[in-house]
């Protein structure tokens, strides 16, 4: 059985412009820089057709999905604790 190749997010910043939402990350496979990716979000998700890719661009839907829980988890604060 062939392993699966796990995808890394790196360098993720968050833009809010005129009360528009953005995001942009890099994705590195295996120690390699594979995409830089700058995409809107709407309705709380990444717009991937929407979406500029520097380097590969080709990521299927199991990708994507992926991909966006790693940035929502990076940018989403965890709950305040209350006293």
């Amino acid at each position: 059985m062939a392993a699966t190749r796990r995808m890394h997010i790196s360098n993720i910043a968050e833009t809010v412009l005129a009360g528009r939402r953005f995001v942009s990350f890099d994705v590195a496979m295996e120690g390699q820089l594979i995409s830089s990716i700058d995409a809107p979000v709407l309705g709380g998700r990444i717009s991937w057709s929407h979406a500029a890719y520097l380097g590969f661009a080709d990521f299927d839907h199991a990708a994507r999905s992926n991909l966006a829980v790693e940035v929502e988890q990076v940018l989403t604060p965890p709950p305040r604790r209350g006293h």
